[in-house]
């Protein structure tokens, strides 16, 4: 007889890093519709003495313009298939990277970082001995 099981969270870097790609993606969506896009804060930062935060929001807005996040995504996913030894730590940064663009304003770079993060961290829990799928089939 079997039956399915969940995955225990330790064991599965995929899935970690999909949980925590959720979570910056929430925190991200929070920053971009609360304080990036509302007009009411696009206007309080044009006043003549602007608060101490909006030169942080117009660097988040350049860094939008110049496709920072993106480009950073792609890089990252690069060397995560190419340094050795660090597979799993840069292709989990380039995750994250990759959501973040996505988010703000980049979803081609991110969409390219985001996948080459994953394929690299399933590529090292393959290779570890772990099955790829989330779930496991126990007999």
């Amino acid at each position: 007889m079997s039956f399915w099981r969940w995955p225990d969270w330790r064991a599965h870097r995929v899935l970690r890093a999909l949980g925590a790609g959720v979570i910056v993606a929430a925190i991200a969506c929070l920053v971009r519709f609360l304080w990036v896009e509302p007009l009411a804060v696009g206007l309080l930062c044009q006043v003549e003495a602007p608060p101490w935060w909006c030169v942080l929001r117009r660097g988040l807005g350049a860094a939008f313009h110049l496709r920072v996040f993106g480009a950073l995504a792609i890089f990252l996913a690069i060397a995560a298939h190419v340094v050795p030894g660090r597979e799993a730590t840069l292709g989990f940064y380039a995750l994250l990277a990759g959501v973040l663009a996505m988010v703000f304003y980049n979803a081609l770079g991110g969409a390219v970082g985001l996948i080459g993060g994953l394929l690299a961290l399933v590529a090292v829990e393959y290779e570890s001995g772990l099955p790829p799928s989330p779930v496991r089939l126990v007999r």
